[in-house]
């Protein structure tokens, strides 16, 4: 084989992320002393990659003698991609130091590593290079990736000044500060980018299904009526009715506002559901003190086959709780057992609040008992357990060891 079919191979393992053929292809490389070049390391950095081996890529980029710039961005991306940031920065700098200079695409991964892992401090240093170099001339996708990882830091103040300094913004712009306005819970805000989105609109930029997740998620604490009824509205209109992503932020909202009716409707409108939709429904119901309709879909989701989450479950054992039902709440510690989540504290919070409030001392020690570090849920359900049903002595003795802990 030659040097550029090695390289599709390579490609078409990373592709595929088959790490045994994509390690073969290596084992020939070497011995055909192809690992001399540039070419074929690349390719390798890029198959390690793509089969989720970032260890391997750091290896076989370490051992290169030159690498030239694609070899660089290939292992900071991959050392970002897979969430070893202070790596990512450590390739930089010592990119740096070798007198190659980082191009757009160099600074736009490390950026998002940086936003990924809320690292305001060496974003905003990657944001002065930015500034200071006179080389770069920062494209559209740079600019987005300084706007992202502000936004991904909360620094919204900033966040706004990048997106006002970008000359035409596009929709990844756009839909990056209105999540970000979502993510610090500034709804208000949100609402008014998406109305200048929609000011600006055209055949190239017209909002999509991020938007109006990102916009109606940003709206959900706001009453409905001022801007949750006339999104849904818009969506609608522009035929996104059906998409499981825009459905889930719209059920989110109208249980937020205490709208179960109309969140009952738009579940029933959307033909192919979702887990995250059926969950919904049951934390909906839920949270509202609607129990049986909680449980009602709780069931209804492990009918159609979805798998259950501990979100799910610790619904449904909350709603159980509420209605005092002592059977089903065993028949959902059966289902914490079998989906393996007895060590969830989320879960285990909710069987303790269950049993307490059923009366079932036993069974809520029992659980009790298993959980490592219980939280101030699982403590305050306990000592209410017991102080209600007339075991005060070992209500006071719990909270002893509550604050001893």
């Amino acid at each position: 084989p030659t040097a550029p079919s090695l390289c599709a191979v390579l490609r078409a393992a990373g592709a595929l992320r088959d790490g045994h053929a994509g390690a073969a292809a290596h084992a020939q490389a070497a011995a055909l002393g192809f690992l001399a070049s540039d070419v074929v390391p690349t390719a390798l950095l890029q198959m390690y990659s793509g089969c989720g081996s970032p260890r391997d890529a750091n290896q076989v980029f370490d051992e290169m003698m030159t690498p030239d710039v694609v070899a660089w961005n290939c292992v900071m991306h991959c050392n970002v991609r897979y969430g070893y940031l202070d790596r990512a920065l450590g390739k930089f700098c010592r990119m740096v130091s070798t007198g190659l200079a980082p191009t757009e695409s160099t600074l736009s991964s490390v950026l998002s590593g940086c936003g990924r892992c809320g690292d305001l401090h060496h974003g905003c240093a990657l944001h002065g290079w930015v500034v200071k170099s006179e080389e770069l001339d920062p494209d559209l996708p740079l600019q987005n990736a300084l706007l992202d990882m502000y936004c991904c830091c909360c620094d919204l103040g900033t966040a706004v000044r990048v997106f006002q300094r970008i000359e035409t913004p596009d929709l990844v712009s756009w839909n990056t500060i209105i999540a970000g306005f979502s993510g610090v819970g500034d709804g208000w805000s949100a609402m008014q980018a998406f109305v200048q989105l929609k000011a600006v609109s055209s055949e190239w930029l017209a909002p999509d299904e991020y938007t109006f997740a990102a916009v109606v998620a940003a709206a959900a604490p706001l009453p409905a009526m001022c801007s949750g009824k006339p999104l849904h509205a818009g969506v609608i209109k522009v035929g996104l009715e059906g998409s499981v992503f825009v459905a889930n932020t719209l059920l989110n909202m109208y249980f937020t506002n205490e709208d179960p009716g109309s969140a009952q409707i738009l579940f029933d409108s959307v033909m192919v559901k979702d887990v995250i939709m059926w969950t919904e429904m049951v934390a909906g119901h839920s949270a509202l003190g609607e129990g049986e309709l909680s449980l009602k879909y709780f069931i209804g989701m492990l009918q159609v086959g979805h798998k259950v989450d501990n979100f799910s479950l610790s619904s449904a054992l909350n709603s159980t709780a509420d209605l005092a039902g002592l059977k089903q709440g065993e028949m959902l510690h059966a289902q914490v057992v079998k989906s393996g989540y007895e060590g969830n504290i989320c879960v285990s919070g909710s069987l303790v609040d269950m049993y307490a409030k059923n009366g079932t001392l036993r069974g809520v020690y029992s659980v009790f008992c298993t959980i490592q570090k219980p939280d101030l849920k699982c403590w305050n359900s306990m000592i209410g357990g017991y102080g209600n049903h007339g075991d005060s002595e070992m209500a006071f003795k719990l909270f002893g060891d509550m604050i001893r802990s």
